[in-house]
């Protein structure tokens, strides 16, 4: 049988198995999709391996048949598409969203300005890619956001209940709201920004009775702050503390963030006559003290 035969139904293994195997790492279950493909890489894996072949390499006491030939590209296949899919995703996760409407999106916009969504349906899903700009509230996209059969318009707007969007073409909406995700950790800075220390600082989900950690700053000091809960929602967030040697009064904020959710928090900052809260999007609240 010819040589390029064989090439042909080499190429389409690694065609069929590397586009399966992507799908799988990528998505993290098998859809219909995958597995079409996966019969094809079968199919042309063993006409493959059956078609007779003898190459021999300088480097090689002994030549290559037509299965050690198959084995070895399909490894590099494999790593070339993992090593891909781990470059695509280097990015640490700014916040993420989703939405649910018969089908569904699950949107997470990274920090070096690109999104990764990941398109579910019926029979399966899809991830795709894109660049996007935060400009204050307004996320603007640089590359098409699918829902269903349809696209989202390029600007989205950042509100405390989520993110705002317009379908381009009404399908089966016209607009709608993408949840935050809730995460059980979140990172934002903290500063003490008065002469005075600040002691017995305490943020807390108003519902909980997980036990509270207290810090202490010192003035000027700041600090990465670490929340960690066992909770499963999110909620109003309680915020005390005390301005030591000035008052031994212990200030209380109710729903310090106004219903944001803590994951979108960038900073807070303690001021001698109000807390500062900054937030991802550009915006901020301040909290003055009474």
């Amino acid at each position: 049988m010819k040589p390029y035969i064989r090439i042909f139904f080499l190429l389409l293994s690694v065609l069929s198995g590397g586009f399966a195997f992507y799908d799988y790492i990528s998505l993290g279950f098998i859809e219909i999709t995958s597995i079409f493909l996966f019969v094809i890489f079968l199919f042309s894996s063993a006409i493959t391996i059956l078609i007779p072949a003898n190459i021999k390499l300088r480097f090689l006491h002994k030549p290559l048949n037509s299965f050690k030939i198959w084995i070895i590209v399909m490894i590099f296949t494999f790593v070339i598409v993992y090593v891909i899919d781990k470059l695509q995703n280097l990015s640490p996760i700014l916040f993420s969203t989703s939405f649910y409407w018969e089908e569904g999106v699950d949107v997470d916009f990274r920090k070096n300005g690109t999104f990764r969504a990941f398109n579910q349906h019926l029979l399966g899903g899809g991830i795709s890619y894109g660049k996007y700009e935060l400009k204050d509230s307004f996320i603007i996209l640089q590359d098409k956001l699918k829902f269903g059969d349809s696209n989202m318009k390029d600007i989205l707007v950042a509100r405390k209940d989520g993110v705002y969007f317009r379908m381009e073409k009404p399908w089966r909406i016209n607009e709608g709201v993408m949840s935050y995700k809730y995460e059980k950790e979140n990172i934002f800075q903290m500063t003490n920004n008065t002469a005075y220390n600040i002691d017995s600082i305490s943020l807390k989900l108003s519902y909980s009775n997980e036990e509270s950690i207290f810090l202490n700053l010192e003035p000027g000091q700041q600090i990465d702050y670490v929340f960690k809960t066992k909770n499963s929602v999110d909620g109003r967030y309680l915020l005390t503390y005390k301005i030591k040697d000035r008052s031994t009064e212990l200030k209380e904020f109710e729903n310090i963030l106004n219903g944001y959710p803590l994951g979108t928090v960038k900073s807070i900052s303690f001021e001698d006559q109000n807390v500062i809260i900054k937030f991802i999007f550009g915006n901020t609240i301040k909290k003055v003290l009474e």
